[in-house]
């Protein structure tokens, strides 16, 4: 085997190195990426079961308790209208 064979097949181990190196960088890469990503949905998940045991339907009286407040404050809004209407007709 010639000097020349010798650097030919180190420089093509170099390079075999060189790019298997860059492989591997790029699978830890992907991998530290997936690994964020499952920890994220985990997380995600977590929390949108958390907040599915807070969700809980109105009760009929809630909504009983809801009707009366809104008819209480229309009636209120209602009253307070025709007073301020009649103080501007009194002024006048």
């Amino acid at each position: 085997m010639s000097q020349d064979d010798i650097h030919a097949s180190l420089e093509n181990a170099r390079v075999a190195t060189e790019d298997l190196v860059s492989e591997m960088g790029k699978y830890r890469t992907a991998k530290e990426l997936r690994e964020a990503e499952t920890d994220a949905l985990g997380h995600i998940n977590e929390t949108l079961a958390e907040t599915a045991e807070l969700i809980r339907p109105y009760r009929e009286d809630q909504m009983r308790r809801f009707r009366l407040l809104v008819m209480g404050g229309t009636v209120l809004n209602s009253i307070l209208l025709i007073a301020m209407f009649v103080l501007i007709i009194l002024r006048t």
